[in-house]
């Protein structure tokens, strides 16, 4: 149990753990997120070398 103190009252806040696992979907869209974003900052670096050029 944890407490909370909001506008000076005291509030009780119960919660249910629940264990978190990941869903195929999600593990493929956050690799294929970080694939892209490390895809554009290679592209970003390249033009950058040919601007310094």
């Amino acid at each position: 149990m944890q407490f909370k103190v909001i506008d000076s009252k005291m509030k009780e806040i119960y919660f249910n753990p629940t264990k978190v696992e990941d869903k195929v979907e999600t593990v493929e869209f956050n690799n294929t997120f970080w694939n892209t974003m490390n895809v554009m900052a290679y592209q970003n670096i390249a033009i950058q070398q040919v601007k310094f050029a």
